[in-house]
């Protein structure tokens, strides 16, 4: 299953992240080695994940201060 994230407001409105199949876990921020990286100030470098669980996606906060 392929699933997408799109951004709605602030940064990049209308951009579509596409989350590949094969993968159950992809981490959003300002870091290199994030899938979906975003070099935006106020976000961190590892900011959220969203993980796969079965058909299911969750957003999870990476304890970040901002």
């Amino acid at each position: 299953m392929i699933a997408e994230l799109a951004v709605l407001k602030g940064w990049n409105p209308g951009h579509v992240f596409v989350l590949s199949e094969g993968k159950d876990k992809f981490f959003f921020g300002r870091a290199e080695q994030c899938e979906l990286q975003v070099v935006q100030q106020g976000v961190s470098r590892l900011h959220f994940s969203v993980e796969r669980h079965g058909a299911l996606f969750y957003v999870v906060d990476q304890g970040s201060s901002n």
